[in-house]
């Protein structure tokens, strides 16, 4: 229910339908303002690291509910990938809160936990799949960086978390 709540007001797709997201929560523009707000919701109050491991998990989870259908026949047929994780995450702002939080984060050790998350179509592990997410925002972030690079020296900062 959460998962699906969080899409419907934070996508801003437009292809079978306009997303929420793609509306501003106040006056006639279309910039995505709705998106915006439910980024901030997101990162500022559910995965606030400073609310303990139980925001931390909140930020694995939902990583761990969004992966993509490989539509393989095989143990790999849904996987981390960075077109899911930003279909409603800021790419810049996840990839500044896995720079700024990941040694926290990964300090919790949650590979090693025994923990399943289910989303109706498949089942994620935190001990089999967390490293992988892992490595799709290590991706994500180094693209972000790489990016930042090229536009503007300066701005790299962001992308580390400074």
């Amino acid at each position: 229910m959460k998962m699906f709540i969080s899409y419907q007001l934070t996508n801003k797709l437009v292809s079978s339908g306009v997303g929420c997201g793609y509306y501003d929560d106040e006056g006639n523009n279309d910039n995505h303002g709705i998106w915006i707000r439910m980024n901030d919701y997101l990162f500022n109050v559910c995965f606030l690291v400073e609310g303990g491991v139980r925001n931390i998990e909140c930020f694995v989870d939902y990583l761990l509910l969004n992966f993509s259908n490989t539509f393989a026949d095989n143990d790999d047929r849904y996987i981390p990938t960075e077109i899911e994780f930003t279909k409603i995450l800021d790419k810049e702002r996840l990839a500044a809160y896995w720079v700024k939080n990941r040694d926290l984060i990964r300090g919790f050790k949650l590979t090693e936990k025994e923990k399943t998350i289910s989303n109706g179509n498949y089942s994620a592990t935190y001990r089999k799949d967390l490293s992988r997410v892992y490595a799709v925002l290590e991706e994500i972030a180094d693209s972000v960086a790489a990016g930042l690079q090229k536009s503007d020296p300066k701005l790299e900062r962001v992308a580390h978390g400074q």
